[in-house]
């Protein structure tokens, strides 16, 4: 079994005795040629595996599969972002291209159970589609594995979809210590995750990221409770990369009823669930975690032990392997 991939730990994997060469390649190009060049070589493999490869690239290869009339390997793409189709013709007819290329892919593997939106705007149905559970970043969990300490105040913050605007209201109700940690402005806004400094009550800080682990961390790990929340309008994994983050390092975590929630976290167990886009019932939920200790450390222990369970990126790499396998028939499940 032959294996072309971005992921540089798929060679550590367990293949389940199976004979398997992997080989990795470069995905960072997003010119035709590197597509052309990457199929090609995809020719003499039986899978390819793209973990978060550029949309620009992904879709190329995809036009690049449509032309090619031959035998094709499986194309698995993981962790590709899609965004709801706006109005208009043009963003209709751009929906309609991409759900028309991703008929050459496979497998989609994504952080998420709720796929209908996918279904809905991309045609990426049941068959095509595998949930993973995803992980704990390698920085957070190392710091997890020590003794953690309540800050005091309460954390939001991220670039995907992230709804500031539901969180400063609430927070505008409480008058408690906030702090927003917001990415880059061209990140930002790639995401579509917007801030009107106007709107930001008095008793909420603004820091604008530097992008790096050790600040994400530490801004993490001062606070007394984490809050994820989500646009209503995300159709992707927004948010869990976060609310796994915070649980890691023993934090109360406060999130939104996203799809990257929905039937993976249970209200009042590893989290506090609240519905989207209500400023009223996000309010009770942080106030809640902040007066009541004895749930805010009982959430944050469940949180805790089930963020860990999850691993870091070689069991994640792992699932990968297995969901593959699985899928394709190459093993049992």
């Amino acid at each position: 079994m032959c294996w072309l991939t971005n992921l540089s730990l798929l060679r550590n994997c367990d293949f389940g005795g199976v004979d398997t060469h992997v080989r990795q390649i470069p995905t960072d190009s997003t010119r035709f040629w590197a597509a052309l060049r990457l199929h090609i070589i995809s020719l003499a493999y039986d899978v390819v595996v793209l973990h978060e490869p550029p949309d620009r690239l992904a879709w190329l290869l995809c036009a690049v599969r449509w032309l090619t009339p031959w035998r094709k390997p499986k194309l698995v793409l993981i962790g590709v972002i899609f965004i709801k189709p706006k109005s208009g013709v043009r963003e209709q007819v751009k929906r309609l291209i991409k759900r028309s290329l991703l008929k050459q892919v496979d497998l989609y593997m994504t952080f998420m159970k709720y796929a209908e939106a996918l279904r809905r705007y991309y045609g990426i149905g049941h068959g095509k589609y595998r949930y993973v559970p995803f992980k704990v970043n390698p920085p957070a969990r190392a710091r997890a594995c020590s003794s953690t300490s309540e800050g005091k105040y309460v954390f939001t913050g991220g670039s995907s979809r992230r709804d500031f605007r539901t969180f400063c209201l609430a927070m505008k109700q409480l008058g408690y210590r906030g702090v927003i940690l917001t990415p880059r402005a061209e990140q930002a806004a790639y995401h579509e995750t917007f801030l009107d400094d106007l709107a930001v009550p008095e008793n909420v800080r603004v820091i604008h990221d530097d992008g790096s682990a050790e600040s994400w961390i530490e801004w993490l790990q001062g606070a007394k409770i984490v809050v994820v929340s989500v646009t209503s309008d995300s159709i992707s994994p927004s948010g869990v990369s976060t609310y796994l983050d915070g649980m890691g390092l023993g934090k109360c975590v406060v999130v939104t009823n996203s799809l990257a929630v929905r039937d993976i976290l249970d209200d009042g167990n590893q989290a506090l669930v609240v519905p989207e886009g209500n400023p009223a019932a996000l309010a009770e939920a942080i106030r809640r975690a902040w007066e009541d200790e004895a749930l805010r450390r009982a959430i944050a222990e469940r949180g805790k032990a089930y963020a860990l369970s999850l691993g870091g990126e070689v069991e994640l790499v792992q699932r990968f392997v297995n969901a593959v396998a699985v899928h394709f028939g190459w093993s049992k499940d």
